[in-house]
């Protein structure tokens, strides 16, 4: 006995020292005590940086997340991203630092924070952040990382402390911060980029944001905004960066922050000029230099600026990949696709709501907004645990596409189960589809002590799971600012020089158009060719992108746009008190009739998806719109029928909302929200909303087979049924007139029925 128990304590001694090894703990000791949050959660604290050890200078960090707070909500959630690093940050030895925090209903027994570097786990721990920020350091192993590109993967799997409802996962989460969440190399000046290949090196700033600060001695003089809008596209191209904001100035700064990637553009003589910049960097087309306060800037010159824009098409040959590399699968007909393929595992789940997804692309001419249905063809089991009154949820671009209710008890094994998505779902461009099982069990109900613990299967998804896109209709339709800002239709291999028009030439208005241009290079995959003109001076036959403030831009191409004037009142927002609520909510309730109409449409949506508030007999003309005065950029696209070219008008009330809109529509989440024919980014709500076409028109159809017009014709008709059934029932009623004519012409006459009747 005293043996075993000697064992024991052995045997647990050497357990916690070797949980010890991997990592410091950087958190302080808990205290009770924490604020309410408002989803009814408790925030941790934020506490200062224990001087465990010291904090290493920004110039040896390498920050990593896409934002500055990084989300992982429900009971498994899953976020992957490239970073790229130069040769010496590789070969150096490294630590990764972490931040996280969790919510206090997050049981720490029952959960892990997984992260893997190349595939490969670096870090599994219980997460501890639930009464303060934990700070985390791990030493990273010798050969994880490579020069080049590096994957990263962050998995966290969460469980409640007491609750065992489906809605409780919602309470889950944990957050990362991105300021405290990087890589410290222990080689100083590892990050120092040597070569042009080391741009995509940059890397991003402590809130997720590559900056490009580009520096012209002559900005406003001699330097050809063409030129420096070309330098800003491969700039976009060569770091590939997620988020960016670029500026435009005539001094150099003195430093360069982690994430900021500076670049002088200048002739030989104006480098000449600058103290930082020695006489080799500015004899050679490109070079980098030292700032005299720390970090790097590139320069880019030549004797003259017809000669700087043959130095930025080498430096574009140099930096910009030859060939597109796409993240997702894309679907450019019909398509067959496992998950397996799209990066979905096979894998089992014991908790209540699982979550996975994949990515999927589709061409800039997807015409299937009105017909047709996708399917998965799902290959799955639950067991005889989960109740009925559980589902199967299919969110496509973060709208609700499909629920299948589960009603058989007992279990199942599901092969080839089939679940219908309605087509109208997708969008040009990268479609995100999210599959979702609710999965209730009678031990939900009772929740035990201990049951969210359970780690007993209950739904297992296998990786021979199906997506299958049907046949869909090709046809190029504007506006449609989606398949703009997913794929730069329909700038990117214009046969055709784009017409770009600058309402003005300083530097807010080219930090915009900078911003616009770059992440459509980055959507195409190559540089728009562009020519700058006046806004009287677009040339027939040629697209058009125009950015400037509201004001500098011509009138007649704003005609259907207004902003909105601020109201008087707190933040310029005017905000309804309880009794004008009271009486706009019994002004808008339906009368007898309207109720009636109402539930008939709502019926009709349901259940044969016809919306009637989209009937019409003729095509619709496009109205005026007013966007609201907390608006502070918007994307407007029109079409000129006269020769079938498209414009995008950029644009805000002044010079210095137009900079700053545009750097907040780089944002990832920004810019794939984008579409419709008016897109604007609304400062209250902090997000970007669109507004779909009343009208559209084709530019295209192709190819012209039976097989597309007829797809092309059904969508047509399908979102103008009014039309469609107006035309069955001409058809119809002829038909019927064509049959009594023809039964008359062909038929006994009365005088033949009265013979027979006679005998005669």
């Amino acid at each position: 006995m005293r043996a075993l128990l000697s064992a024991t304590v052995l045997s647990l001694s050497l357990t916690a020292a070797a949980a010890q090894v991997p990592s410091f703990d950087m958190s302080p000791e808990r205290n009770s005590a924490s604020p309410s949050q408002p989803d009814g959660s408790t925030a941790p604290k934020s506490s200062p940086l224990p001087q465990l050890f010291a904090a290493p200078p920004e110039s040896l960090r390498h920050y990593l997340l896409q934002s500055p707070t990084l989300r992982l909500q429900g009971e498994t959630a899953v976020r992957q991203w490239a970073f790229n690093l130069t040769a010496a940050e590789a070969a150096s030895a490294a630590r990764f630092i972490l931040e996280y925090t969790n919510a206090i209903t997050v049981a720490p027994e029952a959960s892990r924070l997984t992260v893997s570097i190349n595939n490969a786990k670096l870090i599994e721990e219980t997460p501890r952040g639930a009464e303060y920020a934990v700070q985390r350091l791990f030493e990273v192993p010798e050969g994880m990382l490579k020069p080049g590109r590096n994957t990263i993967r962050v998995h966290a799997q969460q469980r409640h402390r007491t609750d065992c409802s489906i809605d409780s996962t919602f309470e889950l989460w944990t957050d990362l911060q991105a300021e405290n969440t990087y890589l410290d190399f222990d080689t100083p000046g590892a990050g120092l980029m040597r070569s042009s290949s080391d741009i995509a090196t940059v890397g991003v700033g402590a809130d997720g944001v590559t900056r490009m600060r580009i520096v012209v001695p002559s900005l406003g003089r001699q330097a050809p905004p063409r030129t420096l809008l070309q330098l800003a596209q491969t700039l976009a191209l060569a770091t590939g960066a997620a988020n960016t904001a670029y500026s435009f100035s005539s001094s150099l700064p003195a430093s360069a922050a982690r994430g900021e990637l500076v670049v002088l553009v200048g002739t030989t003589a104006d480098l000449s000029r600058l103290a930082a910049v020695d006489a080799d960097a500015a004899s050679r087309t490109s070079a980098f230099i030292r700032l005299p306060e720390g970090g790097q800037a590139l320069t880019v010159s030549a004797a003259d600026w017809p000669g700087i824009a043959n130095a930025i098409r080498q430096l574009a040959d140099a930096t910009i990949p030859p060939v597109r590399e796409t993240p997702h699968a894309e679907a450019k007909g019909a398509t067959r696709i496992s998950f397996s393929e799209l990066g979905v595992s096979a894998q089992q789940f014991s908790g209540r709501r699982f979550v996975t997804g994949f990515e999927i692309g589709m061409p800039a001419d997807f015409y299937a907004g009105n017909y047709g249905k996708a399917r998965i063809y799902l290959d799955a089991a639950y067991s005889s645990d989960v109740l009925p009154g559980g589902s199967f949820n299919v969110t496509i671009n973060g709208q609700l596409a499909t629920t299948v209710p589960i009603t058989k008890s007992g279990g199942a094994v599901l092969q080839e189960y089939p679940i219908r998505i309605p087509m109208r779902h997708f969008r040009p461009g990268k479609n995100t589809v999210e599959f979702e099982a609710l999965l209730p069990t009678k031990a939900d109900t009772v929740c035990a002590p201990g049951a969210t613990a359970n780690e007993t299967p209950r739904f297992a998804l296998f990786g021979t799971s199906e997506l299958v896109i049907p046949e869909f209709a090709r046809a190029k339709r504007v506006p449609d600012l989606a398949a703009t800002a997913a794929l730069g239709f329909p700038y990117a291999g214009s046969a055709e020089t784009v017409d770009l028009v600058l309402a003005q030439e300083d530097g807010l208005t080219l930090s915009a158009a900078a911003t616009v241009l770059g992440k459509l290079a980055q959507a195409s995959g190559a540089p728009i060719r562009f020519e700058t003109v006046e806004p009287g001076s677009i040339t027939e036959g040629h697209h058009a992108i125009l950015v400037g403030a509201m004001g500098s831009l011509p009138p007649d191409m704003l005609s259907k746009i207004e902003l909105a004037a601020a109201p008087e009142g707190e933040n310029g927002i005017e905000r309804l008190d309880d009794k004008n609520l009271e009486f706009w909510q019994q002004r808008v309730r339906p009368g007898r009739v309207l109720g009636w109409f109402s539930g008939a449409s709502e019926w009709l949506k349901r259940n044969f998806d016809l919306d009637l508030t989209t009937a019409r007999l003729l095509p619709a003309s496009e109205p005026e719109r007013q966007l609201p005065s907390t608006t502070d950029i918007f994307l407007y696209q029109s079409a000129d029928t006269a020769d079938d070219t498209v414009r995008t008008i950029v644009s805000a009330g002044s010079a210095a909302q137009l900079a700053n809109g545009a750097e907040a529509i780089a944002l990832q989440d920004n810019w794939a929200k984008v579409g419709g024919i008016l897109s604007y980014h609304d400062t209250l709500e902090d997000e970007m909303l669109a507004v779909e076409p009343k009208a559209a028109r084709f530019l295209s159809i192709s190819p012209l087979s039976f097989t597309n017009l007829r797809l092309v014709m059904t969508n047509w008709l399908a979102s103008n049924f009014v039309l469609y059934s107006l035309i069955l029932l001409v058809m119809a009623v002829t038909v019927g007139l064509l049959t009594n004519a023809l039964l008359g012409s062909l038929g006994r006459s009365h005088d033949d029925e009265a013979s027979d009747e006679d005998g005669i």
